[in-house]
């Protein structure tokens, strides 16, 4: 989901320049779980720092642990 993110933010005509380009552009990406937001900028590649561990517990997705750091 969040290569896609960015691909669409990319726009047509996929280059290797262009997304980096939106993966630099600082635009936050959130996922379906509520996780801290995916953020690059030209400086910081890594994205996150923080991350949370979810299970499936009958059927739902169930936080056990957020604010990890790492």
């Amino acid at each position: 989901m969040t290569f896609a993110h960015y691909v669409n933010k990319a726009g047509k005509d996929l280059t290797g320049q262009k997304l980096l380009d939106a993966l630099e552009s600082g635009d936050k990406f959130m996922d379906i779980f509520n996780s801290p937001p995916t953020v690059f900028s030209k400086t910081n590649h890594l994205a996150s720092t923080v991350t949370q561990i979810q299970q499936i517990k009958n059927g739902r997705w169930v936080l056990v642990k957020e604010g990890l750091m790492f």
